[in-house]
């Protein structure tokens, strides 16, 4: 069973955040399954997409632009899996 880590994994995302705003910590999820790999990937995607709303374009750009491709990254990743999943 793989283990994926907490939404939001990596320490790129705390530094796109204004000072003093603590980023959302989903639940791990535990699971090899397309719906649980799907699952993880949309609320990972849910919690950038909050982020964006908290980021100013004038100050905040860099940022912007990096959770904007992950965001990318990740809807890509939910197309693959539900290709992989009604293929089956």
């Amino acid at each position: 069973m793989r283990h994926h880590p907490p939404v939001p994994g990596s320490g790129k995302l705390s530094s796109a955040l204004p000072a003093g705003k603590k980023p959302v910590i989903v639940s791990p999820i535990l699971g090899d399954s397309l719906e649980a790999i799907e699952l993880y990937h949309r609320e990972k995607a849910q919690v950038l997409e909050k982020s964006l709303q908290q980021l100013n374009l004038l100050e905040n750009a860099k940022e912007i632009a990096f959770i904007c491709r992950e965001v990318m990254v990740i809807r890509e990743k939910i197309s693959a899996i539900l290709k992989r999943k009604f293929k089956a």
